[in-house]
């Protein structure tokens, strides 16, 4: 899931489960392609309440999944204390982008309208899914739209905190 913390850390990914005894933890990453995330530097994770760097000791690829052994976490005991713990980095660490291109982070609470200039709600998350990401909005009901170029999501204008989609609830028979 792609969200916005506190103090602009952008989380890009999270530890998943441990693997094998040698403290090695696998990476869900955020990023595309998922390697991706060791790119930027320095990671961070959020420990009792305090983003605190991450040092990696160790990383592999096993097929298609990350793994990492962390420094000072380095049996399956201490690895299994960074499960579902999440990795961000500060967000001036990210690239600059060209005109008309977006972090999915920057959409969060962007107020989504249709093309009929109605208000939808609020964008809540973005959760990625492999093929098209879905847009979540927030407002008077939960709304899942696919985030797809030129399909449903017509324009976005972040300096006015707004996204037109063409979703129309009406005629979509929901």
């Amino acid at each position: 899931m792609i969200k916005k913390t506190e103090n602009d850390w952008i989380v890009i990914g999270r530890f998943g489960k441990v693997h094998g005894i040698k403290g090695l933890i696998s990476v869900i990453s955020f990023t595309d392609p998922i390697e991706n995330i060791f790119e930027y530097e320095p990671l961070h994770i959020l420990l009792k309440k305090v983003w605190c760097p991450l040092k990696l000791a160790n990383k592999q690829f096993s097929g298609d999944r990350l793994l990492v052994q962390v420094e000072n976490y380095l049996t399956r005991e201490d690895a299994a204390f960074l499960t579902n713990i999440e990795i961000a980095v500060p967000r001036q660490v990210l690239p600059s982008l060209e005109d008309n291109q977006y972090y999915l982070h920057d959409l969060i609470g962007l107020n989504a309208f249709n093309l009929r200039n109605e208000l939808l709600g609020t964008i809540s998350e973005i959760i990625p899914t492999g093929s098209n990401d879905v847009i979540v909005i927030s407002g008077e009901k939960r709304i899942l739209v696919p985030f797809v170029w030129d399909v449903y999501v017509k324009s976005i204008h972040l300096s006015e905190q707004k996204i037109f989609l063409d979703w129309d609830e009406d005629e979509l028979g929901i």
